[in-house]
């Protein structure tokens, strides 16, 4: 038992594209013939980073959320859990984890039109990359505690790291303006100008 989630329910995957791979935990749910199911990528963050899939499954709350028998009761579906290798961080694995996901539908009953993006801290800025290089992809993106630029702005500085040699992701300057900037980027529809973006200088 992993935080009360089954371990026979979860599978080890190992991601591959061009060259670079990631370890992942794959969570699949009980599955009815004929149906299909939504996929949720999760992203952890920088603490979590290593060669053990333990880190990512025993950090709570996390991927676990989602594995739950109270969540999959409700909302079954499959939970892809990669592992980010220790000093880096998830922009350059985007590509491989949207080629992944693909692969995963080819395997499993996996709905295409239902595959989510999610992330906390260093994967919240990963969940932000994901939705920007490949929103074709992703039904939905919620970014928890993370940062990130949008690419069509003359300075996509809204993360700036620091190079000192201290932790980059605890150190970060955030640009709050470009930061605001941000939930309006996502909005495909309607008035951008009339959003309204508050609390962004606010400590949660």
């Amino acid at each position: 038992m992993i935080n009360g989630i089954e371990k026979k329910n979860i599978s080890v995957k190992e991601l591959k594209k061009d060259g670079r791979y990631l370890n992942a935990a794959l969570y699949t749910p009980k599955t009815e013939p004929g149906k299909t199911y939504p996929l949720v990528l999760f992203l952890h963050g920088a603490g979590e980073r290593g060669d053990d899939l333990n880190l990512v499954l025993d950090f709570t709350p996390g991927a676990d959320t989602f594995m739950t028998d109270a969540w999959q009761a409700e909302h079954p579906c499959f939970v892809l859990a990669p592992q980010c290798p220790e000093n880096q961080c998830w922009v350059p694995y985007v590509d491989l984890l949207a080629q992944s996901l693909l692969e995963m539908a080819a395997q499993y009953p996996v709905d295409i039109c239902r595959l989510y993006v999610t992330g906390v801290s260093m994967g919240g800025a990963g969940t932000f990359k994901c939705a920007m290089m490949h929103p074709e992809k992703y039904a939905a993106a919620l970014c928890m505690s993370g940062a990130g630029s949008d690419p069509t702005l003359s300075r996509p500085s809204m993360l700036k790291r620091r190079d000192d040699g201290r932790n980059p992701w605890a150190q970060a300057k955030i640009n709050v303006e470009e930061g605001k900037e941000l939930p309006k980027m996502f909005m495909s529809v309607g008035d951008k100008d009339s959003l309204k973006v508050n609390g962004t200088e606010e400590t949660v």
